[in-house]
Order: structure tokens, then sequence, then C-alpha cells
């Protein structure tokens, strides 16, 4: 079964274009299991990058030890959802009961 998990930052927390997408390569370079960075949005509320793969907690796992020396990585959400589905699993911060995507 495959999953999109989503990493999400409030706000304009990613001040501009150039550092979410400079995340995203880092991210795409790095991951070596089952995650596929399926592209980002960013809006008023949020920031997102997506990630499509089959076991979306070892793929969070492998997220953090890319990205988790970055600034930004203090502000960040992440939870996951079957790809077809809208209910999401929150992974990060522990915690943290409700996630949507705008």
């Amino acid at each position: 079964m495959e999953y999109q998990l989503v990493l999400q930052w409030p706000g304009s927390t990613l001040d501009n274009y150039d550092e979410m997408s400079a995340l995203e390569e880092r991210l795409d370079r790095g991951l070596t299991g089952d995650g596929i960075v399926d592209g980002h949005d960013e809006g008023e509320s949020e920031t997102n990058i997506f990630i499509i793969t089959e076991n979306p907690k070892s793929t969070f796992d492998e997220v953090k030890s890319l990205i988790s020396d970055h600034p930004r990585w203090k502000e960040i959400r992440a939870a996951y959802r079957e790809l077809e589905g809208d209910k999401y699993t929150v992974l990060w911060p522990k915690g943290l009961k409700a996630f949507h995507v705008d």
C-alpha cells in the first residue's frame, strides 16, 4: 500500500522558495529507501513537502537523519495518509493531535 508522507511547516516558516527547494532537493538526493519526493506546495498558512512511500515511519526516520540539523527542524510537523485516503496519522511532534493540509 502506498502512503503520502507530508512534512509541514507553519505559515511562511520557510522564508523563501530557495530554502524550501534546497530542503526538497536534500531529501530527494538523500532518501535511500522507498521514499520518493513528490513535490511541494506553499500557501499562506503552511508549507508542505510530499513524499510517496510504502513505509511512512521508516521514511520519516530517514527524513530525520537527513534534515534534523536544519534550523527549521524544530518547527516541522509530519503525518501520513493512505494515498487515496484523507485521514492523517501524526508522526511528529509527539503529542500533536490534529493534522491537515490546506
